[in-house]
Formats: structure tokens, C-alpha cells, sequence
């Protein structure tokens, strides 16, 4: 899910959008992604957003994610 979320760096999303985009290679259920999100973000590999109208919540890779990410890569 870092991989996904470090290659869409520019954007923050829900976990149901992660969890949708997902489904092609796993069956991650949007509450296992949400639980997935929560310990990245104890991490720091990703950063939490609300909506300021709503009570959504995106999650953005961090820049430590992205290295992370890249450094597993090798």
C-alpha cells in the first residue's frame, strides 16, 4: 500500500479509494486499509488530512514514505 500511495504522491485519499484502486492485485476491505493507514501514520510514512467540511480522512504519503518506499525497491 506504501508502493501504491508513494506513486500517487501529489494526492491524499480516503481508504475506500485505496481499497477501490487496490482490488486489482488484492482484496483489501476499506477497514483494512483504514487499520493499514493508521500504522503508516504512526510511522510517519504517511500523513493524515481531514476534510474540512466532513469528517473524511485521506491519507498522503510523507516524504520519508517515498524514500521508504524507494529504498525498498532496491
Amino acid at each position: 500500500m506504501l508502493g501504491y500511495l508513494a506513486a500517487r504522491s501529489a494526492v491524499a485519499q480516503t481508504p475506500s479509494t485505496i481499497a477501490q484502486r487496490l482490488r486489482t492485485e488484492h482484496d483489501f476491505s476499506a477497514t483494512e486499509v483504514a487499520s493499514a493507514c493508521a500504522f503508516l501514520l504512526s510511522a510517519e510514512l504517511v500523513s493524515e488530512h481531514r476534510d474540512p467540511m466532513g469528517a473524511s480522512l485521506y491519507y498522503k504519503v510523507t516524504a520519508e514514505g517515498t524514500l521508504q518506499h524507494e529504498r525498498s525497491q532496491v
